[in-house]
């Protein structure tokens, strides 16, 4: 869905499916549309999804950023 940081890291079509939340409409197409995608597809949108989140979302950045934030706000 488009909620929190997920719309950051998904591209409809291209790694994954973006729903506005609670749409059943939506919901039922994705997964027609999911169900009717050949396998290739699927795995070209896997790999490109698992790129994404190795380009974006590094563990051991985001967690030095976390420290940072809590650091600053006193909290460790």
């Amino acid at each position: 869905t488009y909620e929190a940081g997920i719309p950051e890291l998904v591209e409809s079509q291209k790694n994954g499916w973006l729903l506005p939340c609670g749409s059943v409409q939506a919901l039922q197409a994705a997964l027609r549309d999911v169900l009717a995608a050949p396998l290739e597809r699927l795995q070209v949108m896997g790999a490109a999804g698992r790129e994404a989140v190795r380009d974006r979302h590094d563990a051991l950045v985001e967690g030095k950023k976390l420290l940072t934030l809590f650091r600053g706000a006193q909290i460790l």
